[in-house]
């Protein structure tokens, strides 16, 4: 199974996560489930932020990009 990171765009700090995905959709999905939970914390937190979270897989090429927009 191949293995991805999640590299949250801006960096503020955020570890990069790595985790394995059967397929390049797999780990896109997760990586919008992901973005949905970091945007709630923000909102939670009083904060509100425009994020992205870049999946790339492990030999470095970038699968794709999932984007939020604070407008």
């Amino acid at each position: 199974m191949p293995t991805y990171t999640f590299r949250i765009l801006p960096p503020d700090g955020d570890e990069d996560i790595e985790a394995d995905f059967n397929t390049d959709e797999a780990a896109l999905m997760d990586a919008r489930r992901a973005l949905g939970d970091l945007l709630h914390d923000q909102a939670v937190c009083g904060k509100s932020m425009s994020k992205d979270i870049e999946v790339v897989r492990s030999d470095g090429s970038a699968v794709g990009r999932v984007t939020s927009s604070s407008d």
